[in-house]
This record gives structure tokens, sequence and C-alpha cells, in this order.
């Protein structure tokens, strides 16, 4: 077979495209890999949330993730302790009593509107109440945003009184905590760590 002039500069063109793709194709391949890689080391650095927030009550502490949803922030530690809060009161608490009993609290308004009664039970038992007073700012100082500002709510109990509060930052943030979850104890207390 006679190859002439036009079929040699037909394979010479051909060459030369076959040559261009494989180099646009090498580049490409070498650039997705090159955006894998900083994916992947990403993924390697990144462990997931944190557990940034500490429960503490009694003697025993939980290192837990602060859950925001629409109604509530729920805190819990993946094990089996959960700590519900409303933006005004804890409302329930699991795994934290000695026969993993779910701790409910209910709110209610007293009638006069000075204040409220909570309620602390169990699956079937009854723990006690409190009867507690409208929420308060302590320290509110309109002309200095940047400071905490913390709201009180003083309670009685049988055992004696106790003082309820919520700690926010010159953004408004939630930083902490401190609420009865059983009547007859002493309050615990909730804190992003580093406050």
């Amino acid at each position: 077979m006679k190859l002439g002039r036009g079929t040699s500069e037909c394979g010479v063109r051909a060459i030369r495209v076959g040559v261009l793709y494989l180099v646009i194709g090498l580049t490409g391949c070498s650039f997705q890999s090159n955006q894998w890689n900083a994916l992947s080391s990403l993924w390697r650095q990144d462990q997931g949330p944190e557990k940034n927030w500490q429960v503490s009550w009694m003697n025993r502490t939980f290192d837990v993730y602060a859950i925001n949803t629409d109604q509530e922030v729920i805190f819990a530690d993946g094990e089996g302790f959960i700590l519900r809060f409303d933006g005004w009161q804890v409302t329930q608490v699991q795994g934290l009593l000695p026969s993993q009993d779910t701790l409910n609290i209910s709110i209610e308004t007293l009638s006069d509107g000075t204040g409220m009664s909570l309620e602390y039970q169990g699956n079937g038992s009854r723990f006690g109440e409190q009867q507690c007073t409208n929420w308060a700012p302590n320290n509110l100082d309109s002309n200095n945003l940047e400071q905490y500002v913390v709201y009180e709510q003083d309670c009685t109990t049988a055992t004696g009184p106790v003082t309820h509060s919520i700690a926010l930052n010159g953004e408004r943030q939630l930083m902490a905590l401190s609420f009865t979850l059983h009547p007859t104890r002493g309050p615990a207390s909730v804190r992003f760590i580093g406050y």
C-alpha cells in the first residue's frame, strides 16, 4: 500500500490531536487528584462536632454536645444523657437518675402572674415541686451591649431557697445555666467550656 503526502499529514494531525487530548486528560486528572487530596486532608483533620459543653451535678460531669432546634436546646453526650432546655427552663433530663428514670419538669404559671410552679416527676413517681419568681435580668446595662447578661429566678423548696440563672454573652448567645434538676438536691450547672 502506498502512502501519499495527504495520508501522512492526516496521520500527523491525528497524532497531534491525540497528544493534545492526552495532555488535557492528564491535566484534568491531576487537577481532580489535587482537589481530592485537599478534601480528604480536611476530612482527616475534622473529627466532627465537639462536646464543648459540660453538665455538672452532684460530683458527676457530662461532656455534651449542644443541639439547637426551633423549640429547644438539647444537651446530649451521645451515651444516654440528655437534658432539654426550652430557652427559659430545663424541661426534661434522661440518664441522670440512678434507675435511668426520665425526669420531667412541668411548668405552670401562677394564677397571680408573679411566677411559676415547677413540678418534678419521673415515670410513675413525683419528686416534689418548686415555687419560682419570674425571670429578671441581674446586671442588664443597655449602655454596654458587650457585657454578659445574667437572668435570675429565685425558687423555694422544702430544703430552702435556690437561684436559677441563665448567662448570655454580649451577642445574646447562651453561655451557662444553673438549674434545679431534683427538688431535694442542689442545682446543676451547664456551661460552655471556656466560660
